[in-house]
């Protein structure tokens, strides 16, 4: 195998699309005719089928998170929004300090819902864990976030948006814009690296299999060079491609040359939608460790696109239909090129964790987040 791995330290789908578009065609059939109460139970079956069918050294994962938990998470979720919706549409100002309620609690939820998926997956019936000294993270992710969090607030409340519509600008107009170019200006400069290294230093350097700890080698500095400035450098490629053929097409007064730009265009922006997890998956899986092991991710972007493009298309000709057989040929692939080296699982033992709420699980699902193992 290649980069000194044995075939063993990489992990292999079992599973087919067949099989999964069968539970997933049943699960949003049976989720309409129960106006979304089965979705809870769909959740886990999905997840349950894509674990057992992941098979390492022989052996498979296994998901025993129950749907129950997951239903009252929602329930108590749809009464939260519920609630939101019903202030903000009452008084705006009731929405700004919704916002930032959501955002003073965004990392405890990233985090939570991570620790529960962690929680209810096994190897070998051993459970893996998160343990995160949520005091210490949260404080250090809000050094960071407050001066968003208040400028974002100040801004809206100096400049409503309902009250810039149809009106001149005022002073309070422009002081507000101008927060917000500061915003976006220090969450792509600073912030931004900082989250995703906060982030993944938590979900992968907190991560325990029984009594084994995961480590994870990162910082901002390689974050930026990793992920911030390769994925930059691409949508600078975008955007020039949309500007530069829509000019030289109307310069040269040519539609074939605008026309060639835009489908260049539409093509690197589905090349941008895929290179992001493409650098997150790389940057993560070359840099985490087990134990005494080391891992490794060797796939190219290349591949990587021409895989999802194809899947993309079969889609879009299927209305869709496709998707469950796109999910497992992209697993497959990621696991093709996904290594982790162990040195030995006989001294794993099973270290007890407190249960997890679903409630926070529910929440980031709103927010379409979603986390893997990994493995």
């Amino acid at each position: 195998m290649e980069n000194g791995f044995n075939e063993e330290d990489y992990a292999t789908f079992k599973g087919s699309g067949g099989e999964l578009f069968s539970i997933w065609i049943v699960n949003i059939l049976l989720t309409i005719v129960t106006f979304g109460i089965y979705s809870a139970w769909a959740k886990v079956r999905i997840r349950k089928y894509l674990l057992v069918m992941t098979e390492y050294r022989d052996e498979r994962f296994d998901y025993h998170a129950r749907p129950w938990p997951i239903l009252k998470g929602r329930i108590v979720v749809l009464i939260l929004f519920s609630v939101y919706a019903g202030c903000a549409a009452f008084s705006p100002y009731t929405g700004v300090i919704g916002i930032i309620l959501i955002a003073l609690a965004f990392p405890y939820l990233l985090l939570k819902s991570f620790q529960f998926n962690v929680h209810y997956t096994s190897y070998r019936n051993v459970r893996f864990r998160l343990e995160v000294d949520y005091k210490q993270e949260i404080r250090a992710y809000f050094l960071r976030a407050l001066p968003i969090i208040i400028s974002v607030g100040v801004s809206l409340f100096i400049a409503p948006v309902e009250r810039m519509k149809g009106q001149e600008l005022g002073v309070n107009d422009y002081i507000a814009l101008g927060l917000f170019a500061v915003n976006a200006l220090y969450t792509a400069l600073y912030f931004g690296p900082f989250f995703l290294n906060w982030l993944y230093s938590n979900l992968y350097g907190n991560l325990y299999y029984g009594n084994i700890k995961f480590s994870f080698d990162s910082s901002v500095k390689e974050v930026w060079k990793k992920i911030v400035l390769p994925y930059s450098g691409l949508v600078v490629g975008m955007l020039t491609l949309l500007f530069g053929g829509a000019f030289f097409g109307a310069f040269l007064n040519n539609f074939l040359i605008t026309g060639i730009g835009m489908v260049l265009f539409y093509l690197s922006l589905i090349a941008a939608s895929l290179y992001f997890p493409f650098l997150v998956q790389h940057y993560i899986w070359n840099r985490i460790a087990c134990g005494a092991g080391r891992a490794s991710f060797s796939l190219t972007f290349g591949r990587y696109f021409r895989v999802n493009f194809i899947n993309f298309i079969l889609m879009g000709l299927t209305l869709g239909l496709y998707f469950p057989f796109a999910k497992v040929r992209v697993l497959k692939l990621l696991y093709q090129h996904r290594a982790l080296s162990l040195t030995s699982l006989d001294d794993v033992v099973q270290v007890e964790a407190s249960s997890q709420s679903a409630v926070a699980d529910e929440v980031s699902d709103a927010f379409d987040i979603d986390f893997e193992i990994g493995i």
